[in-house]
């Protein structure tokens, strides 16, 4: 188990070189063909979303009056304030902001390494919190985050909302040498 204090959240630019991401975790950490990564990022203009070839995209707005994703060969969707929602990072994507900025809370996951899942757990509720098959990544959308390995519980008593990201990784057959 890991306390993520905001102090080690790192800002970095987009792929795209339109905007900056705080990055809470990756894992491994410091490679730029990470496993998976969780992110916060402060959209403030309409523009591309950066490419992500070969990961799952999982997004929600954690602040502002929404935002219309354009995904290539989809319907556009609207993203409302603490709905996940999730999809292809080889998609072609273009955000266009419906009502001034928003803040959006990011988890990707490499498709070859594992899956991953965003939700959203309500301040009214206190409980335990763990994973028997994948890493969670708990964040309190007012404070710092928790990093729990698969097997591990932790008991969190919060007084606003979380962010719950669960990547399982993918069972890959043994190699033969």
């Amino acid at each position: 188990m890991r306390l993520i204090p905001r102090v080690e959240y790192r800002a970095m630019p987009w792929k795209n070189g339109r905007g900056t991401t705080t990055e809470i975790y990756a894992h491994p950490p410091d490679l730029p063909n990470f496993d998976w990564r969780v992110s916060i990022a402060a959209v403030s203009d309409d523009g591309p979303f950066s490419s992500f070839a070969g990961y799952e995209r999982h997004i929600m707005l954690l602040s502002g009056n929404g935002m219309k994703l354009e995904i290539a060969g989809q319907e556009a969707v609207i993203l409302h304030l603490h709905q996940p929602y999730s999809f292809s990072g080889d998609a072609n994507v273009t955000a266009r902001l419906t009502d001034g900025p928003v803040m959006d809370f990011n988890l990707i996951v490499r498709r070859d390494f594992g899956f991953g899942q965003l939700r959203l757990q309500t301040g009214k509720e206190t409980g335990e919190f763990g994973s028997d098959s994948g890493c969670l990544l708990i964040h309190a959308i007012d404070g710092d985050s928790l990093c729990l390995d698969a097997g591990e519980r932790a008991q969190f008593k919060h007084p606003s909302y979380l962010a719950i990201c669960e990547v399982t990784p993918v069972l890959r057959p043994a190699r033969v040498q």
